[in-house]
């Protein structure tokens, strides 16, 4: 299997410094054969951006999305959906375990 070669800038999150910050979040899973489920509806591709898409615009909280990776999941799938989430201005990333 070759290495992989394409990277994926994306951007830590930073801490609040004990503060509470109110936020809206998103959920996303991403699972192998480009299965990608959002707040517990399974989605395709071109309609997992079009919903980041409508969250970012109508979102009146900062948008905060938690990220849940299958073993299985392929790298692509995987960066093809954190990278419509960030064409869509969600900058808040984070990566949840099991």
């Amino acid at each position: 299997m070759p290495a992989v070669s394409q990277t994926l800038a994306i951007d830590l999150p930073v801490g609040t410094n004990g503060r509470i910050v109110d936020k809206q979040t998103l959920r996303l899973q991403i699972g192998a054969g480009d299965l990608y489920t959002l707040d517990g509806v399974a989605v395709g591709r071109r309609d997992l951006a079009q919903r980041f898409q409508g969250a970012a615009h109508q979102a009146t909280l900062p948008l905060v999305l938690d990220v849940r990776i299958s073993p299985d999941a392929e790298y692509e799938t995987v960066a093809q959906g954190l990278t419509a989430a960030r064409n869509a201005g969600i900058a808040n990333i984070n990566f949840v375990g099991r």
